[in-house]
């Protein structure tokens, strides 16, 4: 699903090459237990799984505040399923992702003054809009080891 929506907003700002820049961010195993940093969490939209007990698998993104002042918030990157009526959820998979990679990308540099995350809307079951450093971007591939983040265009 995020993959069409994608590919039809880049063909609407084809001209403007926004589509050209793009990352690919590594993300890590999530080994450190970070939730007592949270600053932010939201659930994406799941999908219907009838495997076994499962009945359902969905991402979470929880906002990690950072370390030292100054530095930008991490990411995690959950993915749960759950049984009938939500019953039974899991956690399958968490990964981190640093926002202090997408400096060195091609879609900075980043206004430091501006650099606090705010999160936009989900934008289907792998993919999220959300602002940093005073630019408007599209996080998607959540479910890979490495995710994708694009300049988006606000959706709301």
């Amino acid at each position: 699903m995020h993959r069409s929506l994608f590919a039809g907003a880049c063909l609407a700002v084809a001209a403007s090459n926004a589509c050209a820049q793009s990352a690919e961010l590594r993300t890590t195993p999530a080994t450190e237990d970070r939730y007592t940093r949270i600053a932010f969490v939201s659930e994406g939209p799941g999908s219907i799984v009838l495997h076994g007990p499962v009945n359902g698998r969905y991402i979470r993104l929880v906002v990690h505040e950072p370390r030292l002042a100054g530095e930008p918030p991490s990411l995690r990157i959950e993915t749960l399923t759950h049984g009938a009526n939500f019953c039974c959820r899991r956690l399958e998979r968490a990964r981190d992702v640093e926002l202090a990679d997408l400096a060195s990308s091609s879609l900075g540099p980043f206004d430091p003054s501006r650099a606090q995350f705010e999160f936009g809307l989900w934008l289907g079951e792998s993919a999220f809009e959300f602002t940093y450093g005073g630019k408007t971007l599209w996080m998607s591939e959540l479910h890979q080891d490495q995710v994708r983040v694009r300049p988006g265009k606000k959706k709301r």
